[in-house]
């Protein structure tokens, strides 16, 4: 990955930055940006990593992906033309940050990457069909074999194990993707079994 100029980013720990602008006179850090309730500078290099020497919770993982509902309601603040109000999409975010325990941030960042996983692009084209989560295949088809989450839970184990043989091959962005899918066939797996008590 490749940082560029104004766009948004996630950070490891699941918080939004940006947007990136260059960094003047910069020899190594060439990007900079304010995290939310700063009001120093953090900089970047191209990579997205914060430090050199270890990874950390602020160095950049991914491009920013609003979730479709956020966009939605963006959609309609910009519609209705008010200023007085609050942006909505800031009040989502930042409503599901102060969920989190602090001290499980990093996790709350990768549950959060699971849902936009499930929730926008591939993943809603090829599954949503404007059906909620809990009418779509992933729900639908165990409670047409009785109730059972064993297809859920091959699917885990299947999206692991390739996800391992990515990791191997050098295909770090493909695996990831793989194990968000593991993450929301986990999720699935547990509404089926509450579903089923």
């Amino acid at each position: 990955m490749q940082i560029e100029e104004g766009k948004f980013y996630q950070i490891r720990d699941g918080r939004k930055i940006g947007p990136m602008e260059p960094t003047p006179g910069a020899v190594q850090y060439f990007f900079r940006t304010r995290l939310p309730g700063e009001s120093s500078w953090r900089t970047y290099q191209p990579n997205g990593r914060y430090r050199d020497d270890m990874p950390c919770d602020l160095d950049i993982v991914a491009e920013w992906r609003e979730h479709a509902s956020v966009q939605r309601v963006n959609a309609a603040y910009l519609e209705s033309g008010s200023d007085d109000q609050e942006d909505p999409a800031a009040a989502i975010l930042a409503m599901l940050d102060g969920v989190a325990d602090a001290n499980y941030s990093a996790l709350a960042g990768v549950l959060r990457e699971a849902h936009a996983h499930a929730a926008t692009g591939k993943g809603v084209e090829r599954h949503g069909n404007g059906r909620s989560f809990n009418e779509q295949p992933i729900m639908e088809i165990p409670r047409l074999l009785g109730g059972s989450p064993e297809g859920q839970l091959y699917q885990i184990m299947k999206k692991a194990q390739e996800a391992n043989g990515m990791v191997k091959r050098g295909e770090r962005e493909a695996a990831i993707r793989e194990l968000l899918g593991a993450i929301n066939y986990a999720a699935a797996a547990v509404l089926t079994i509450r579903e089923a008590a």
